[in-house]
């Protein structure tokens, strides 16, 4: 929304030249006008400051060409250079409604963009400097935002009177002319009634934002309203409702990102389709090539008889050539088919894990962080809370890991295949590393691997497949039991036992399958069962094997072996 007001904006302003204009201002304008709708920022850059070197530029000129600049900076981010443009605009202000409209844009960027830095106090006064003009009181989004950030800087220095009031006169605007904008600014206004004890007025004006956000369909907005909500119920000492609330959200959030999930997946979807509608169009443009070679190469065998066997002979490699090419032509674009189908499929497993398995550890942070308790409150609060949250924060590490890990197999960039590695010195290092977890558990590791046990996989690949094996084991073993890592010297095997949970036997079978949903551990460890899929292909591709033997409520031994290349 912000972007396409700017366009308005400047469109604006350029076609309001007019008489005033000079022919090399004109020719300026033009530019401008093809560059910022082609959204060649550099190229406006460069003619700008050009524009500038004239040195007999009228004081409109130079406002215009360094207020564009400004604006041009700022739609990249480049905040300090659109300040800088925006201020160095202010003095060459002429008095005509045209440069009156300039100034008044200037102050709203500045307003705006201060506001972004949170630099509160100087965003309060572009703000009260923009309003002082007629101009911005006739634009509805203009007026909406300076007064919102008149209002946040009275919240923020308690004048919460002066905020109500502030509040009151953006929502009225926005209810007149802009009613898609009423549930942010009726959310915020509800925050300063919490603040002056107003429970129940707040409590409704949330509400009601709530039911705006539905009717506009503007579901972000409706999660973010009732976060305000709970904020407010804490604050107010309603803490089971609060708790309550809070798993809605969660749901909601969910169910949000989930959407948005989709809705890249369909973008994805209708990018590949129309790649493959591109490469069959391509390919019966080719076959419709190879058809006219075909026709010109029969006419040519017709008029060639005469020529007697020699030239048949040529006719007959010709087409023989051409067959192997297309044969080749048609394997090369099987291939690029499957890849991309393997990708796409690949897209869809990376967005499903990031939805699933981050969004907890996560949330859980982010409302440990924003809980308004008091000091004792909060300390007991975070002692309780911190180490579940490490613990998940670290299982997310554990799924990342994976996850990129991951995405090497599918691209088939899997390195060092024909090296090998010792055993005992990786199941070494790999238990050092996951020390955390154990020492959280009071877990302890006996690596039993005879000392200069060879394997034919690399070390890197090798540690990735003891590191999941460890870390499964660790996730299902209770507190304070024993994990063994040693070799079965009859099978050649090499083994992780835990002696946690277990597995029930009709779960063995689809334990390796990616419909198998992952447990929860011990001690509340969640997954998504990456590590196993990610170990059996690591293995598959090594000419590996892995198989487990397990008990439910006994634990469970997982048993890996590479046949040497």
């Amino acid at each position: 929304m912000k972007k396409s007001i700017l366009v308005v904006f400047l469109l604006l302003n350029l076609i309001g030249f007019g008489q005033d204009e000079t022919p090399r201002f004109t020719e300026y304008s033009t530019k401008f006008k093809a560059y910022h709708l082609a959204g060649k920022i550099d190229s406006i850059t460069y003619i700008s400051n050009k524009m500038l070197l004239n040195t007999d530029l009228n004081n409109l000129e130079k406002q215009f060409i360094n207020f564009t600049l400004g604006v041009n900076y700022k739609s990249v981010n480049r905040y300090d250079e659109a300040i800088d443009k925006f201020k160095e605009s202010i003095p060459f202000f002429t008095g005509s409604s045209r440069s009156i409209n300039v100034l008044c844009q200037a102050y709203y960027f500045l307003a705006d963009i201060y506001f972004t830095k949170q630099q509160y106090k100087k965003a309060f006064q572009y703000a009260e400097l923009a309003l002082k003009n007629e101009y911005v009181k006739n634009m509805p989004n203009g007026y909406i935002t300076m007064h919102s950030i008149k209002a946040y800087y009275y919240y923020l220095n308690l004048e919460y009177d002066q905020s109500l009031k502030e509040y009151d006169l953006a929502e009225e605007k926005a209810k007149s002319q802009m009613p898609y904008r009423v549930p942010d600014v009726i959310m915020n206004k509800a925050k300063v009634l919490s603040k002056l004890k107003k429970y129940y007025e707040a409590k409704k004006h949330i509400e009601r934002a709530i039911r705006l956000s539905d009717s506009f369909g503007y579901q972000a907005t409706k999660i973010n309203a009732l976060k305000s909500l709970r904020e407010i119920l804490v604050e107010n000492g309603k803490n089971e409702e609060a708790n309550k609330l809070y798993y809605k959200i969660e749901d909601l959030s969910a169910q949000y990102i989930l959407d948005k999930r989709n809705e890249k997946v369909d973008s994805l979807e209708t990018i590949y389709k129309t790649k493959q509608k591109e490469a069959l169009n391509k390919m019966l443009q080719k076959e419709n090539v190879q058809k006219q070679k075909e026709n010109n190469a029969q006419r040519i065998v017709i008029a060639s008889i005469s020529f007697g066997l020699l030239m048949l002979c040529l006719l007959l490699f010709y087409v023989y050539k051409l067959s192997k090419k297309q044969k080749q032509t048609n394997l090369l674009l099987s291939t690029q088919k499957a890849d991309l189908e393997r990708l796409n499929l690949l897209n869809q497993k990376i967005f499903t894990v990031i939805s699933h398995d981050f969004k907890e550890p996560m949330l859980s942070l982010e409302v440990l962080l924003k809980s308004n308790l008091s000091d004792n409150q909060q300390s007991g609060k975070f002692n309780t809370n911190k180490e579940l949250i490490s613990n998940k924060l670290g299982q997310a590490n554990l799924i990342m890991n994976n996850l990129l890990n991951w995405a090497k197999s599918e691209l088939k960039i899997i390195p060092n295949k024909d090296t090998t590695s010792d055993v005992f010195a990786v199941a070494q290092n790999t238990i050092s590393q996951l020390k955390p977890l154990l020492d959280n558990k009071k877990i302890t590791v006996k690596n039993i691997i005879p000392a200069d046990q060879k394997i034919a996989i690399s070390a890197d690949l090798l540690m990735i497949v003891l590191r999941n094996l460890l870390n499964n084991a660790i996730k299902y073993s209770y507190a304070e039991n024993d994990i063994i890592v040693g070799l079965n010297e009859h099978t050649r095997e090499y083994y992780v036992q835990d002696f946690g949970t277990g597995i029930a036997k009709e779960h063995l079978d689809q334990l390796f399958k990616a419909e198998m949903p992952s447990k929860i551990g011990t001690n509340q460890e969640t997954g998504f069962g990456l590590g196993l899929q990610f170990v059996t292909e690591i293995l598959k591709q090594n000419n590996g094997t892995l198989r487990i033997e397990s008990e439910l409520h006994e634990g469970s031994v997982f048993y890996f072996s590479v046949t040497e290349k």
